[in-house]
C-alpha cells in the first residue's frame, strides 16, 4: 500500500517516477492532499521488446529488474521500421524510447495499447514509453489491406499476408511468422514493380535480426517506396519474398517456381495515390 502526497506526485524534480501511479485511479484520500494506491499483485510477463534505435533507453539487467523477472526474454528490434509479436500467448512489454534518429511506427501498432510508464529524459535516462502488450497467439497481426495466404519459406518464416497505405509514399507493411531461426543472415526483398515487369523501386530490409527469433515470432516489416517523378499511372506488383545476406541467395516459397512471391496488383497515381 503506498501513500503519496499530491505535490510528490506532480512537482518532484523527477516526477515521472510516480508516472505508474499516475495513471491509476487512487483506491482512497486522506484529506485533500494524500492519496492511497492499493497495488493488490504486479502485473507479471515474460518478455520485453526493446526498440534499439538509436539505442535502448534501458540496459538489460535494468529492464529485468524494473520488471522483476530475471528471466525475461527481451526482444530487440528498430521500431522506426518493424513491429514483433513475441511467441506464445503470455503478455509482456514494449519498450520504446521516445527520441530515435527517425519516425517510429509504435504510433500505428500501439494506438489501442495500455501505457503502463511514460518517463520524460532528463540529464540521466533516456525518454521512453512502456506498452503492455500480448504475445503473437493472443494479438494477431491487424491485415486491413488485404491478405497474402499463408506461405513458407523453406522452414525458417512464413509469409502471412500484406497491407498497403497509400499516404505520402507508399508503403507495404509485411506480415511473418518465424518457424525456424536461421543460422544466417536474412533480409526481406521488397520490389516495386510496373506493369511492363520493371522494378521502379526497392525497399528491403529486416529491421528484426535473426539472432532475436523464436519459434512462433510474428513481426511486421515496414517498406516504403518512393515512386519515379516521371511514373504514370497504373497498376503495380511488389515482389516480395527472403534472402540470405551471406550468399545473397533467394529463399523460394515452398510449392512455388518462382524465388518471391507477387503481391497485388494495386493503382498508384504519380501523385503516389
Amino acid at each position: 500500500m503506498y501513500a503519496i502526497s499530491a505535490s510528490n506526485l506532480q512537482l518532484l524534480e523527477d516526477p515521472d517516477i510516480f508516472d505508474w501511479f499516475r495513471r491509476r485511479q487512487p483506491t482512497a484520500k486522506v484529506g485533500y492532499s494524500i492519496f492511497i494506491y492499493d497495488v493488490v499483485e504486479r502485473t507479471e510477463g515474460q518478455w520485453a521488446a526493446v526498440c534499439y534505435a538509436p539505442v535502448p533507453a534501458l540496459e538489460a539487467d535494468q529492464i529485468r529488474d524494473a520488471l522483476g523477472n530475471p528471466d525475461l526474454r527481451l526482444v530487440y528490434f528498430d521500431c522506426r521500421s518493424s513491429w514483433v509479436y513475441p511467441a506464445g500467448t503470455a503478455p509482456g512489454w514494449y519498450i520504446i524510447p521516445d527520441e530515435t534518429d527517425g519516425p517510429t511506427v509504435a504510433s500505428t501498432y500501439c494506438d489501442d495499447a495500455q501505457i503502463v510508464f511514460h518517463g520524460r529524459r532528463t540529464g540521466n535516462r533516456l525518454g521512453l514509453t512502456v506498452y503492455r502488450g500480448e504475445g503473437a497467439a493472443s494479438a494477431p497481426p491487424p491485415l486491413t489491406g488485404g491478405s497474402g495466404g499463408s506461405t513458407r519459406f523453406a522452414d525458417v518464416a512464413r509469409f502471412l499476408g500484406y497491407e498497403v497505405d497509400r499516404g505520402d509514399k507508399l508503403t507495404l507493411g509485411t506480415y511473418w511468422e518465424v518457424l525456424d531461426r536461421p543460422d544466417f543472415p536474412l533480409s526481406v526483398m521488397a520490389h516495386l514493380v510496373d506493369a511492363q515487369g520493371t522494378p521502379v523501386g526497392i525497399a528491403d530490409g529486416l529491421s528484426f535480426p535473426v539472432e532475436n527469433w523464436q519459434g512462433g515470432d510474428v513481426f511486421a516489416q515496414v517498406h516504403v517506396f518512393t515512386l519515379p517523378p516521371d511514373a504514370g499511372p497504373t497498376a503495380y506488383t511488389f515482389h516480395v519474398g527472403l534472402y540470405r545476406l551471406d550468399t545473397m541467395e533467394r529463399i523460394p516459397p515452398v510449392g512455388s517456381e518462382d524465388d518471391h512471391l507477387v503481391l497485388g496488383p494495386v493503382e498508384v497515381r504519380n501523385d503516389g495515390r
